[in-house]
C-alpha cells in the first residue's frame, strides 16, 4: 500500500522540486503535496483525496479533497466523489448524486465513469431506468 502511494507522489511530484532534489521520503512528498492541494491545485487535491481514501482509510478526508478538485471540474475527483457517495463512505450515500457526480466526469469523456454512468441508467438509481441508454453508453465507454 505505502508503494503504490509512493508511486502516485512520485508521479504527481516528477516534475517538482522534492522529486528533483533526490529527497523523495514520503514525509517529504506528503508536505508537498499537502501544500500544493492547500494552494487549489486539482490533481494535489485528488492524490491526496486517493492518500485518504486508499492509503488511510479515511474517506471522509478523501471526501474533503475530492470535492475541492472535483469542483475546479477535475473528471478524475468527480468520478471518485461519485463511488464514495455511491457507496456512502465519508459522505451521506446518495444515488442521485452520485449520478451528477458520475455525469459531470463522463461529459469529460472519462470511460469508467461512462461506464458508472450505465451502471446508474441500466438499475435505475440516481436517475429513472433507461436501458437503451444504459446500452448506449457501454457501447461508448471502453
Amino acid at each position: 500500500m505505502v508503494m503504490l502511494l509512493m508511486s502516485l507522489i512520485i508521479i504527481f511530484l516528477s516534475s517538482g522540486s522534492v522529486y528533483a532534489s533526490g529527497d523523495i521520503s514520503l514525509e517529504s512528498s506528503m508536505a508537498e503535496l499537502t501544500s500544493q492541494a492547500i494552494k487549489g491545485d486539482p490533481e494535489a487535491q485528488t492524490y491526496l483525496g486517493m492518500h485518504y481514501a486508499i492509503g488511510i482509510g479515511d474517506s471522509k478526508t478523501a471526501a474533503k479533497w475530492y470535492r475541492a478538485a472535483a469542483e475546479q471540474d477535475h473528471a478524475g475527483a468527480q468520478m471518485r466523489l461519485g463511488w464514495l457517495y455511491e457507496k456512502g463512505e465519508g459522505v451521506e450515500q446518495s444515488d442521485v448524486k452520485a449520478f451528477e457526480w458520475f455525469q459531470k466526469s463522463a461529459a469529460q469523456g472519462l470511460e469508467s465513469a461512462i461506464a458508472a454512468l450505465g451502471d446508474m441508467y441500466k438499475e435505475g438509481r440516481g436517475t429513472p431506468q433507461n436501458t437503451e441508454k444504459a446500452e448506449e453508453l457501454y457501447s461508448t465507454s471502453y
